[in-house]
């Protein structure tokens, strides 16, 4: 016959059972003097049990301070670009433009004699001599073979300065007037020689600047030439082969005559002989005229 156990019975065996465990768990308690230092680590505690009540002082002040990180701000707008300046490329000016700084003002030739340069040539009804008119050394057509180059115009005389030291030699013209077909006729510079290569005891000869064999030249247009880098022609030929059908450059011309000596400079019709343009056939002007030895230079205003 089964026995029937009764609920003293039960309530007796828990009774033993929580005396036994009750005291194996205070014989085996672990206090943290039992616990080597750095032998417990963060995978030894569990998740969410350390409240902030456990830290330390100084750890829940640190926390405080830090505060919550705030959201991501949104990008920028982005500035505008500045503007790119970009200079102009260098360029080389016209020798006519020196002395307009104020350091070296221009000498105004407005009359005769002014400044050493003196009407040449002409005077008469055929020919006219040339006059200052419009601001500008006015220039017609003709011939007068009295004048060294045969031209009507403007001169400066020098006391035989070495052509050698002639380092600066330009001028501006526009042509007014001239017959249909006439491409040539042009305001051009006679530079007046002794003692060059000419085969003859004074070495007279005229060296002819004409704006026609650097390039082509068109009515009421304003040109500035560098004379320096053009080319040139000897009324008389010179021994190096210089003449109107082989012009040379002024550098040429100086290193075959190196004992070339100038006498005068003149701003002209271009007129050297007997066949030259009429008078009443020709117009131009001529202006700023810039001529330099060594390293000084004058810039002349004709006409104000």
């Amino acid at each position: 016959m089964r026995k029937r156990i009764t609920p003293g019975v039960i309530l007796g065996v828990v009774a033993v059972v929580l005396g036994l465990t009750g005291t194996a768990a205070a014989g085996s308690l672990i206090t943290s003097g039992k616990i080597k230092d750095g032998t417990i680590q963060g995978r030894d505690i569990k998740k969410g049990t350390i409240g902030s009540e456990r830290l330390s002082s100084g750890v829940r002040k640190a926390l405080a301070s830090a505060g919550t990180p705030g959201l991501k701000g949104d990008k920028g707008d982005t500035g505008a670009t500045g503007a790119t300046v970009q200079g102009s490329p260098p360029q080389k000016g016209d020798k006519g433009d020196k002395g307009q700084d104020g350091l070296n003002p221009a000498t105004l030739v407005n009359a005769n004699n002014d400044a050493g340069w003196t009407f040449t040539g002409g005077g008469t009804e055929t020919n006219p001599a040339a006059n200052f008119a419009g601001g500008e050394l006015r220039l017609h057509g003709g011939f007068d073979g009295d004048t060294p180059s045969g031209a009507i115009g403007l001169a400066h005389a020098y006391d035989n300065v070495p052509l050698s030291t002639l380092k600066t030699l330009s001028y501006d013209f526009r042509v007014l007037k001239r017959p249909s077909g006439n491409d040539v006729s042009a305001p051009a510079i006679h530079v007046t020689l002794l003692k060059a290569e000419t085969n003859t005891p004074s070495g007279f000869t005229n060296l002819v600047f004409e704006p026609y064999m650097q390039g082509p030249v068109v009515l009421n247009q304003r040109y500035s030439f560098d004379t320096l880098e053009g080319k040139w022609w000897s009324t008389r030929p010179l021994t190096d082969g210089t003449n109107q059908g082989h012009p040379k450059t002024l550098d040429e011309i100086i290193a075959a005559n190196p004992n070339a000596t100038i006498s005068a400079i003149s701003v002209d019709n271009g007129g050297s002989s007997t066949n030259t343009i009429p008078a009443d056939d020709f117009a131009a002007g001529a202006d700023d005229v810039v001529i330099g030895f060594g390293a000084d230079f004058t810039r002349y205003d004709f006409g104000g």
